[in-house]
């Protein structure tokens, strides 16, 4: 049914102007707690109806999965960003779904296959240090940890100094 064929409104109205202003409904005070018992039982209710509506999508299923394998191929090419000399890179794998920080010279980096994990057979793999294991660290600290980015000092006088 196209708009002409559309019914007509009840009340013979114009539908609202989306540039208008409008008032919106006040914000309960409970969601400016958001650990409280109020505000997470109104968000795992959210999760809840979200999760059901895709729950049994196959189309959204299929998706996911598809989405997942590309995420997890080892084939990928790792972004790295360059600091004193060395390149940077934050790389999740199955074995590792927090991800690891992790550095190399950009000797190494060009030398081999960056996204593959080294082979005893392989020389010319490259050769990765890792400066944070997130799965690890969740693991001695007991709680998740979440990657929110990185910053180097760029400076030349910490030029081989450990980043932390």
């Amino acid at each position: 049914m196209d708009r002409t064929d559309a019914p007509p409104r009840a009340d013979d109205s114009a539908p609202p102007d989306p540039t208008e202003a409008r008032e919106l409904p006040p914000v309960p005070a409970w969601l400016d707690e958001p650990t409280g018992e109020q505000a997470l039982a109104w968000a795992a209710a959210r999760t809840d109806e979200t999760v059901s509506a895709f729950t049994d999508d196959v189309d959204y299923l299929r998706l996911t999965q598809d989405l997942q394998e590309i995420l997890d191929s080892p084939d990928r090419i790792p972004a790295v960003t360059e600091a004193v000399g060395m390149v940077y890179n934050f790389w999740t794998s199955p074995e590792h779904p927090r991800g690891v920080w992790r550095r190399t010279t950009w000797a190494s980096y060009a030398a081999g296959a960056p996204s593959r994990p080294p082979r005893p057979d392989d020389a010319s793999a490259t050769e990765w240090e890792v400066l944070l294991d997130l799965d690890a660290e969740r693991r001695r600290r007991g709680h998740d940890l979440a990657w929110a980015g990185r910053r180097c000092c760029k400076s030349a006088r910490w030029q081989g100094a450990a980043p932390w």
